[in-house]
């Protein structure tokens, strides 16, 4: 994923309630050389940044027309990104951020394949590689086979990864360095698509909750109905705030609330 490190010469468009009234943001965003596109901030072939706020009432779960007009433009070969309302306030007092990953329920990276086709391969760091391992060692052990921390079956540990419970490039340094807790065994059956791209996520209960009433699929929805409410094994006190940020920043659906 693209790494943004100034705001100079960056078109930026905003939406949802950011960290601040959008008039102040204006401003400093003008100061460090940016432009943002009136008093709206709208969002066009010339943007460079979409900055993503926070809002109860999306069109589309979790995310607006802004958003989703952005994944036209990415999937088209616009040079835009998305981050969110924090990683502007890092810009603005000069820290590099990430761009934030899905971009409206769509992998960023996939879209900008569809936008270049020869673009089939993307490079990833020693250290990632690394990490994995240590992740695999520290969850799966050497056991041939281990339980799906989502819908529970046990599998060949080849079906299964370890996955981040919050996207790893959101972790800050001592979150990546939480290996015990910031990632759980998911299976490649569907479990890990489906909690990726935010169709499940996991309740401040522990409980698996379903965007069911996003889905336009007949095939989906019993997928889903065999997955809500069953208790997330890698649910604990200490993996509950890197679920909760997925609720807010990934999940699909409304926001679950504690189960009767």
């Amino acid at each position: 994923m693209k790494r943004i490190k100034q705001l100079r010469g960056l078109n930026i468009a905003l939406t949802g309630i950011c960290s601040r009234p959008r008039h102040e943001l204006k401003q400093l965003v003008t100061r460090k050389g940016g432009r943002v596109s009136g008093d709206v901030a709208r969002i066009s072939a010339h943007t460079n940044i979409l900055v993503r706020g926070q809002s109860k009432n999306w069109k589309y779960g979790t995310f607006g027309r802004k958003e989703a007009r952005a994944a036209d433009l990415i999937r088209e070969g616009a040079n835009l990104s998305v981050i969110l309302s924090e990683d502007l306030e890092r810009l603005l007092t000069g820290r590099a951020v990430s761009e934030f990953s899905p971009v409206a329920g769509q992998n960023v990276s996939l879209l900008r394949a569809q936008a270049d086709a020869t673009e089939l391969d993307q490079s990833r760091v020693t250290n990632q590689r690394l990490e994995q391992g240590k992740l695999r060692q520290l969850h799966l052990g050497s056991h041939r086979v281990a339980a799906c921390s989502i819908c529970g079956r046990r599998l060949p540990v080849s079906l299964l990864v370890v996955g981040h419970i919050k996207q790893r490039a959101r972790c800050l340094p001592s979150e990546k360095r939480d290996l015990q807790n910031i990632a759980m065994p998911i299976c490649l059956l569907g479990c890990d698509a489906l909690y990726e791209s935010g169709f499940i996520t996991v309740s401040p209960e522990g409980r698996i909750a379903v965007a069911s009433h996003s889905v336009d699929s007949t095939g989906l929805s019993p997928v889903l109905a065999r997955l809500s409410r069953r208790q997330c094994r890698a649910y604990s006190s200490a993996t509950e705030p890197y679920f909760a940020w997925h609720r807010v920043n990934v999940f699909m659906g409304k926001p679950p609330r504690l189960f009767a």
